[in-house]
């Protein structure tokens, strides 16, 4: 096979792969030592009860500070809460539904 008929080839495996693969939403959440409990985190949740179903990893952590810093959680499609720093005494929550990449609160 030639380079071209190679290069084309990969980028046929590579649609296909997209098309079968669930859309994941990447969101980057704040933590900081000092504000709030000093944590981040996602959660996937149920839609009617609100309770918690289990954690989603982070893709990465980055530290920007010696206390501060962000995580990358990639988010498929599904209901979650997520909690980062917000004020000095309290955490920012918020529950989100993701569908097809894009985010709305329920």
């Amino acid at each position: 096979m030639t380079n071209e008929e190679l290069m084309e080839t990969k980028l046929q495996i590579e649609g296909l792969l997209a098309l079968r693969l669930p859309h994941k939403l990447q969101v980057e959440l704040e933590y900081n030592l000092y504000k709030g409990t000093g944590k981040c985190w996602a959660a996937r949740v149920d839609p009617t009860t609100k309770k918690i179903l289990g954690f989603v990893d982070a893709e990465s952590v980055v530290k920007t500070d010696r206390n501060k810093g962000y995580k990358v959680f990639l988010l498929a499609d599904g209901h979650y809460l997520t909690c980062e720093a917000g004020t000095k005494t309290r955490d920012s929550r918020n529950y989100i539904k993701v569908s097809n990449g894009e985010t709305e609160s329920f």
